[in-house]
């Protein structure tokens, strides 16, 4: 009855994976500035985000009416046009909203003009989603959740939790109560407590006010946990397969299920003559040709160089025969090519992958310099603009001194060439060395790994 529009669903999930994943909140940042948010939008999300003792990843695609790109998308799509469920797109979560998984929780508290409700809580052993709702009677147009910190029943901060989904509306004087989730993603080393105590504080006017206003209160609440809702709910499957691709070799290791996601583990061959960054269609597909696909915003985890674990829509509730992983097509580049070389004192680009990369300026002013790029896409490949990520934070001057840069600004044009800027510390002389994180070369061959 609906295939049209979980086909544009899956065409928009495909379009959000396009996006560069958050490893840290300085790429969190320049995932922000792809979605069209302005350079002092950014510098108030740097202040309001507070990491110091739990990772907070701040995704904006936790709630499609945060991003004006994707809400007119939504908005083509007949039976969502007036409410979009937050996550519809996770078929996995779409499969367990309605089990027992669902543990009801209807908490709010109300400070400051600002009632924040948690509601509902899906929880197995990898992660734990908590919708939330913010209902704002006060004066500001606008109020969010600008951190969190997460503590277990004896009060000790779970610090090593890594969470998403916190998410802003311009203007809530229309009506337009806020409607989001936290997600917290476990690791191996995760001991799930007896109960979360979450401690929120609160931002207004992101979009409006000149200054960085956060409300005096914090907003406290206790979530009990049922750990016999999802007692032995974990399946393990054992691969140990490689696939080879263009020379390329890729183990399958391990493939984990749980209620909420399907986690991967692979390893890169130590002996591959590329460097791998990313896999543009990678699922999971059965024999109908039903696809679970990688998870939005926390993707991946990286483990070193060549070991990690890709996260996907959970088939725990599939009634799947034949279970594979596939794919045709990789993100790769040599490993002799994954270094940028820049010359600051002549502005000359001395080693790139290709000659997409382009060295436009680099500008000094007062004790930093500006450095912006430029990058040729594929439209026809990438029809849709995505934005890469493309160098790790840390940078090496001639000395070998590690560095940061903090990226200032970017965005993809009609033409397909993105701009990037990035702002390095003055008083570096000589030549510095950005690694690659991400690029557009790819290598191309079909894959397929029987699950079961």
């Amino acid at each position: 009855m609906f295939e049209k529009e979980e086909k544009e669903l899956i065409e928009l999930n495909r379009k959000i994976h396009a996006a560069p994943n958050s490893e840290s909140m300085d790429l969190f940042i320049r995932n922000g500035i792809m979605l069209g948010v302005k350079r002092k939008q950014m510098n108030k999300i740097k202040y309001f985000a507070n990491a110091a003792a739990i990772l907070v990843f701040i995704i904006f695609l936790s709630s499609i009416r945060i991003s004006p790109v994707f809400a007119s998308y939504i908005q083509k799509i007949p039976v969502l046009q007036n409410v979009v469920k937050i996550m519809y797109y996770d078929k996995g979560i779409k499969a367990i909203s309605n089990t027992n998984l669902v543990q009801h929780i209807n908490t709010s508290v109300e400070k400051e003009g600002v009632k924040v409700t948690l509601t509902d809580m899906i929880i197995d052993n990898s992660k734990a989603i908590i919708h939330y709702t913010i209902e704002n009677k006060s004066n500001p147009k606008s109020v969010f959740i600008c951190s969190l910190k997460v503590r277990n029943e004896k009060g000790e901060e779970l610090s090593k939790l890594i969470t998403s989904g916190l998410a802003i509306i311009p203007d809530m004087t229309k009506g337009n109560n806020l409607e989001s989730y936290l997600e917290m993603n476990f690791n191996e080393k995760t001991i799930i407590p007896e109960k979360f105590i979450f401690d929120l504080k609160m931002g207004v006017d992101y979009f409006t006010s000149k200054k960085r206003n956060v409300l005096k209160s914090t907003w406290s609440y206790e979530v009990p946990i049922n750990k016999n809702k999802f007692k032995n709910m974990e399946t393990i499957y054992t691969l140990n397969q490689t696939a080879e691709i263009q020379g390329q070799k890729v183990i399958f290791k391990t493939v984990k299920v749980t209620p909420t996601r399907t986690s991967i583990d692979m390893e890169y061959d130590r002996s591959n003559s590329k460097k791998i960054f990313r896999f543009d269609d990678i699922a999971i597909t059965n024999e109908e040709a039903a696809r679970w696909l990688p998870i939005n915003g926390f993707y991946q985890n990286k483990i070193d160089d060549n070991n990690l674990t890709l996260y996907f829509e959970s088939i725990y509730h599939s009634k799947s025969k034949q279970l594979y992983i596939t794919g045709t097509s990789i993100r790769a580049v040599d490993k002799d090519k994954t270094i940028v070389v820049i010359n600051l004192e002549s502005s000359k680009l001395m080693n790139a992958p290709d000659d997409k990369l382009k060295l436009d300026s680099i500008i000094s002013k007062n004790s930093e310099a500006t450095i912006k790029f430029s990058l040729q896409t594929d439209k026809n490949i990438e029809p849709y603009g995505s934005f890469y990520n493309l160098f790790d934070e840390a940078f090496k001057d001639a000395d070998g001194k590690s560095n940061k840069f903090r990226y200032t600004s970017g965005g993809t044009g009609e033409n397909g060439v993105q701009s990037m800027e990035y702002t390095i510390p003055g008083g570096i002389k000589d030549f510095i060395y950005l690694t690659l994180h991400d690029y557009p070369i790819r290598i191309k061959g079909s894959f397929r790994m029987k699950i079961k």
